[in-house]
């Protein structure tokens, strides 16, 4: 939702409003990563067993434990 302060959606993912990818839902196949994301949280990708692809832009400094 447009007025949530600290969440947002892009590309049925969810982020934080300071560009940190949160979780990838399950079932997603392929998941290009918006340019501007800074971190990959731990565990984001974890039900994502039907995972093919990722596209990760340098902006991503940081990808943390257990993301994939």
């Amino acid at each position: 939702h447009s007025n949530n302060t600290v969440y947002q959606s892009m590309d049925d993912m969810l982020f934080s409003k300071d560009n940190k990818l949160i979780l990838c839902p399950e079932g997603k196949t392929s998941a290009i990563i918006p340019d501007g994301t800074t971190t990959i949280e731990g565990h984001a990708f974890n039900d994502c067993s039907k995972l093919t692809a990722v596209t990760i832009p340098a902006s991503v400094s940081e990808i943390g434990y257990g993301a994939f």
